[in-house]
Formats: structure tokens, C-alpha cells, sequence
């Protein structure tokens, strides 16, 4: 914890700094000093992922995740269409910059939370789809090449708990960048034959809603159970 509270206080004060070489108009000094001010929080919040092994009495796996999924904010549900849809609030790190752990726990957390008490849909031949969402108001950031950008995490977490395989015989992948109100990372696994209807829509996509289930499995096994009610 003494490390913590230290790394705490150095990002704060290179924070600091970097304010005012902005005010300043250092613009090399504030640049250098906010990549180390990213650094520094990385490292710690790498150390913070620990605290809950130093409680006096041992956290359940559920209050962990909840309070990881709490912080991150990961939305995960399905579309109107019946397309499973997760959003995750930032963009997805470069390749080979850093550990990507943290997406994954994320990805694994979100999930987790989100099927607990919902049958999970395996979907078969589909595509996935990652939109990368840069926000509007940044428009000196740079949109970055596709094969640059680290999604095997989050595809690894997906596959778990959404489709019956990821190898790519019945899995295609897709990628596209678009505007919108803030950096976000928008992942969709859609059945590959309805994926041109995914395409012909996404230039008309602002806010993704999402609901809790699938309204397409609902369909299906209330016709089921009729079926089933009917040959009794």
C-alpha cells in the first residue's frame, strides 16, 4: 500500500507540472510530461489490482468483479437485430506498447457479470466486428491502422462466453473506425449472413442501445415451449 500511496503522489505532482507548461505554452515539456504522468498511473493502478489481498477478511471472486466492472463501465447486451454487442469506454491499446492484461480483465469481468444469470447465446458461422470510435472534439488525434491495434484479448474473451468457436473457418473479422462523441471501442459478434445488414446500418450508428436479452432467442423458445405445450 506504501508503494501505491507513492506512485499516487508522483502522478499527482507530474500532473501538476504539466498543467502549467501547458498555461506556459511548453508544448515539448507537457507532452513529455504527460506520458510519463500515463506511466506512472499505469504502474499504479497495476499495484492497485492487488489491494484486495491485503483486507483482513478475503473478498468473494463477485465483489471483485463487480467493483471492476463498476469502475470500467463496460456495457454488454444485445441489439434490437439480436446482435451481441460490448462497448467498452476507451480505445483498445497498440500492439506490442503495453500489457494488455487489464483488457482482458475487463473483458472477462464484464462478461462474467453480465451472463451470470442469463443463459448465454453461442453464436455459430459469424462475424465480429470491432468499430473504433474516435471522438469528434480531438480532431489532431490520429486514426490508427487497423493491423496496429490489439484486439486478440478481447476476442479471446468474446469467444468464451458468445460464440461456439473463433477459428477461421466459421469466424470472419471486420474492422472500421467512425466519429462520435467520445473514444470507445464498439465490438459486435453478428451471424455472417446477416452481417451486410450489420454494414448497411453502422454509417447510422450514434449510441448503440442495448438490452439485457436476446429478443431473437426469446422468440424462438416461446414458439418452442408452444410447440412443446401443443404435443403433450
Amino acid at each position: 500500500m506504501d508503494r501505491v500511496e507513492r506512485q499516487t503522489e508522483d502522478f499527482i505532482l507530474t500532473l501538476q507540472r504539466a498543467r502549467r507548461a501547458i498555461e506556459m505554452e511548453d508544448l515539448d515539456t507537457a507532452q513529455e510530461l504527460l506520458l510519463t504522468a500515463y506511466e506512472q498511473k499505469e504502474r499504479s493502478t497495476l499495484l492497485c489490482r492487488a489491494l484486495p489481498l491485503y483486507s483482513p477478511e478475503p473478498f468473494t471472486r463477485e465483489k471483485v468483479t463487480k467493483a471492476l466492472t463498476d469502475a470500467v463501465c463496460t456495457k454488454c447486451g444485445y441489439t434490437e437485430e439480436g446482435w451481441f454487442c460490448a462497448v467498452i469506454p476507451t480505445l483498445l491499446p497498440k500492439k506490442k506498447k503495453r500489457s494488455t492484461d487489464y483488457i482482458k480483465e475487463i473483458m472477462y469481468a464484464s462478461l462474467e457479470r453480465f451472463f451470470m444469470e442469463k443463459p448465454m447465446q453461442k453464436f455459430g458461422t459469424c462475424t465480429i466486428v470491432f468499430r473504433h470510435v474516435y471522438n469528434r472534439n480531438n480532431p489532431k488525434r490520429a486514426w490508427r491502422d487497423h493491423d496496429n491495434i490489439e484486439i486478440k484479448a478481447v476476442i479471446d474473451a468474446i469467444a468464451m462466453f458468445v460464440m461456439e468457436d473463433d477459428s477461421p473457418h466459421v469466424c470472419q473479422h471486420f474492422y472500421c473506425s467512425a466519429e462520435g462523441d467520445c473514444d470507445k471501442t464498439e465490438v459486435y459478434v453478428v451471424p455472417q449472413e446477416e452481417f451486410l445488414m450489420w454494414y448497411k446500418m453502422q454509417l447510422k450508428i450514434s449510441d448503440v442501445r442495448l438490452i439485457p436479452h436476446n429478443v431473437k432467442l426469446g422468440y424462438f423458445v416461446s414458439i418452442g415451449k408452444r410447440i412443446l405445450l401443443e404435443n403433450l
